[in-house]
């Protein structure tokens, strides 16, 4: 997909330019992912490759205003890599000097294709680059001494109402400012805040408190004017928070969904670098799916969303700016996760949780240090890889393959490779009925092998679960539609068979797939 190659460039560029930017690069993407998914066999519209121009800064290579407009593109296609792997093809970042032509666009996509493929490539001087999660070896030190924070400068924080804002203002005052400005778009709602504010103020700040929208420019301006108008100092710096999370699977994800999630992150943090240029800290909270899209299945406008602050932080840098986008994992006792009652969904997937004291000591690194981009999690990768098991074959995770260890599946692939063919059939129904009876929380003697899973409590998140746990136990994909469309235990046991045959007995028909790039 080429559109959002088209993104304007200009440092002037418009909250409105932003927006538009959007509808020619994620809703696009959207559109078109909806489009295959809704065909008879999706894979009929081979696989969906994402290319973009700038985005990541792969190389030292600047990520250009254009780029940073393109890449929620980036968090989009990670979480579909996770949901939808018999669609994915891949994200290509392609730099200024390499023309989108046809040729040169095929000659990226077939370069070193085959075992160990890369998914994520970066175009840079005819070199391809390929991203890696690594451990950030240097955070693990405590930060020695502190940071302290300017009692003569003012620092703003929007969603500053909210769990994590309020944990953060009190760490801002402890470390010494004296001056702070805390956006909502309701104000104090409720006591928990109020006794905050009072609290903070009781720690020797003035705390002004502003009721915004930060996704429309005028209230961003209005926000600085009120602050100069109530006699507070400059701002010195800024920290963005403001979010909004409504998630839905990519089949489900409707475009209004979509901006509603991109508004304070995309339009948000856009204000907040043009009206606030000039401040000396510039920290942008983003979230963990942005990075590691399987995390992110149902949530895939959070993780796009998120995508566009990690990218526009290292805009900023590579501008001479401030900007450190910092992607926090759940945390437990406050935030968005517990208040979902998300925590131990996520911890089915191998996503921990960690402590208010714990994410305030990274905060302390993270300023000490000032890296460009970091993200911080309690991850199991075993977890992680068994969940979403296509996410072994992701190379930006190679490095935690090691801690993952074995799945099993070899053996169980050996049985059903032995077996003949009523055996192979009580192997996989066992099997099928015993993952089933895990994802909905029942015995597996209750399950009705004649009874359509949906009327069982199967529901879309639950059918993914299954669905890549079968993948990682016996190598084969099945579509959703196989889950959701209301099939029994004994004509997905069927299905399943089918698929089963072709890794087993006959060449792998994947092979044979055309990738077409729209």
């Amino acid at each position: 997909m080429l559109w959002p190659l088209d993104a304007p460039d200009s440092p002037a560029t418009t909250t409105d330019q932003v927006r538009a930017a959007q509808r020619g690069g994620t809703e696009a993407a959207l559109a078109l992912i909806r489009g295959a998914l809704e065909l008879d066999d999706p894979t009929r519209a081979g696989r969906i490759w994402l290319l973009t121009r700038g985005t990541q800064p792969a190389g030292g290579a600047a990520v250009t205003v254009s780029g940073v407009l393109q890449s929620p593109l980036w968090g989009l296609g990670r979480v579909l890599a996770a949901e939808h792997p018999e669609l994915w093809g891949g994200l290509v970042d392609l730099d200024h000097t390499t023309p989108a032509d046809g040729a040169t666009v095929a000659a990226v996509l077939t370069a070193g294709r085959g075992e160990g493929t890369e998914d994520q490539l970066a175009l840079r001087g005819g070199r391809l680059l390929a991203p890696r999660l690594v451990r950030a070896r240097a955070l693990t030190a405590p930060a020695d001494p502190p940071p302290r924070f300017d009692p003569a400068g003012t620092y703003l924080l929007t969603g500053g109402l909210g769990d994590l804002g309020l944990v953060l203002a009190r760490r801002l005052v402890r470390g010494g400012a004296r001056f702070l400005a805390l956006t909502g778009r309701g104000g104090i709602r409720t006591d928990a805040q109020r006794a905050a504010v009072e609290e903070l103020t009781a720690l020797g700040a003035r705390v002004h408190v502003a009721t915004a929208d930060v996704s429309v420019r005028a209230q961003v301006e209005a926000v600085r004017d009120q602050l100069a108008e109530a006699g507070l100092p400059p701002v010195a710096g800024v920290l963005h928070l403001a979010g909004v999370v409504k998630g839905a699977m990519l089949s489900g994800l409707e475009p209004e969904r979509l901006r509603e999630v991109a508004a304070p992150k995309v339009a948000g943090s856009w204000n907040l670098h043009q009206v606030f240029a000039d401040a000396r800290m510039f920290l942008l909270v983003s979230a963990l799916p942005a990075v590691v899209g399987p995390v992110g299945v149902g949530a895939a406008n959070y993780a796009a969303a998120n995508a566009f602050v990690d990218a526009l932080a290292h805009h900023r840098r590579a501008a001479g700016g401030a900007g450190i986008a910092l992607g926090y994992g759940p945390w437990n006792g406050v935030g968005m996760a517990v208040r979902e009652d998300g925590l131990d969904q996520l911890a089915r997937v191998g996503v921990g949780s960690m402590t208010p004291a714990e994410a305030l000591e990274v905060f302390d690194r993270v300023l000490s240090q000032d890296p460009e981009q970091v993200t911080v999690a309690r991850l199991d990768w075993s977890g992680v890889f068994a969940a979403f098991p296509t996410a072994r074959h992701t190379r930006q995770f190679a490095g935690f393959l090691g801690e993952a260890g074995d799945t099993g599946s070899a053996e169980l692939l050996r049985q059903c490779a032995e077996a003949g063919a009523e055996g192979r059939t009580e192997i996989v129904t066992g099997h099928l009925t015993a993952r089933l009876a895990a994802v909905l929380g029942t015995d597996p003697r209750a399950i009705d092998p004649q009874q359509p899973i949906t009327e069982l409590g199967l529901d879309s998140l639950m059918s993914l679960d299954l669905r890549n746990r079968l993948k990682a136990d016996l190598g084969v994909v099945v579509p959703m539609v196989r889950f959701l469309e209301g099939s029994s235990v004994e004509e997905l046991t069927k299905h399943v068979l089918d698929l089963l045959a072709e890794v087993l007995d006959g060449p792998d028909g994947d092979e044979e797939r055309e990738e077409i790039t729209l």
